[in-house]
């Protein structure tokens, strides 16, 4: 029912499209489309009925919404330096005000490795060079990237107006590993009946971090509905191989001196550690 009483926050690179998929083969749920509303972060003055407008099915027992912008905020003790990056936008305080019994799911994903995942998808409207782009030197220059692999400080900001018994933290490896398990455990999370999920249904909503060659280009300017035809018909394996014959090889990306680019999450993984238990290594 209206207003969403799920979101899944992020973060964004960690499976959030997947997962929002596999919720919404539940009869009782219903995720947003647009899956990333952004209404509590971008569009909040737009009003509730744009935002209910947002849920194909407004009236399901649960809905859900997966914009992973609710998870760029700017630190607690950063909000009132005008120079520092993040949304400003109180998101936790908008959501505890319109549902205060909310349901907060985030997934964790070693912040390297998100970070590594978000520069690849940057890059892959740029045409690849032979140099390998250095990921310290992506980091320094755009503190988003950093922020958003900073989860102590934005679990801190909902642990400002939620109880930790709202907030469900999830492993992206485990979402990789066995993601049946996984949505057991957030159906559990939001009252849910259990059914018997397809992971396989969408494979495709995992975005690709490459660009499209000629081939390709061509591929996608086919009408829509012969693109999912086609998708649907083909077997998994033949499906992933066609993929990687139309897309252009990916920009190569180093990670450098690992402990160097560990120096920008150490603070916070202590944080992330001391608020939830949660360690990454």
């Amino acid at each position: 029912m209206f207003p969403p009483k799920a979101f899944i926050i992020g973060a964004q690179k960690s499976g959030t499209t997947y997962l929002a998929g596999l919720l919404d083969q539940s009869p009782q749920i219903c995720v947003s489309d647009p899956k990333e509303p952004h209404f509590f972060s971008r569009h909040f003055d737009k009003g509730l009925d744009y935002y209910r407008s947002c849920f194909p099915n407004p009236d399901a027992q649960v809905l859900v919404d997966a914009s992973t912008t609710y998870s760029f905020l700017r630190p607690l003790d950063q909000i009132a330096l005008p120079e520092a990056p993040g949304v400003v936008e109180p998101v936790p305080e908008r959501i505890a005000e319109l549902r205060p019994d909310a349901r907060i799911i985030y997934i964790l994903r070693h912040p390297i490795e998100r970070a590594m995942s978000a520069l690849k998808h940057k890059l892959r409207s740029v045409p690849a060079t032979d140099t390998p782009v250095q990921l310290i030197d992506a980091l320094r220059d755009d503190p988003m990237f950093v922020l958003i692999g900073r989860y102590g400080d934005q679990i801190e900001r909902y642990l400002e107006v939620f109880d930790r018994e709202q907030i469900l933290l999830l492993k992206f490896n485990d979402l990789r590993e066995n993601p049946a398990s996984v949505v057991n455990t957030c159906l559990k999370f939001l009252e849910c009946t259990p059914f018997q999920v397809d992971t396989e249904r969408n494979p495709e909503s995992q975005h690709a971090a490459s660009s499209y060659n000629a081939i390709g280009r061509m591929f996608r300017r086919l009408p829509p509905g012969f693109a999912s035809a086609l998708k649907k018909g083909l077997p998994a394996p033949m499906m992933r191989q066609m993929r990687s014959s139309i897309q252009a090889p990916a920009q190569q990306i180093e990670i450098g001196d690992r402990s160097e680019v560990m120096k920008l999450f150490s603070d916070d993984l202590e944080k992330l550690r001391r608020l939830t238990g949660i360690v990454f290594s």
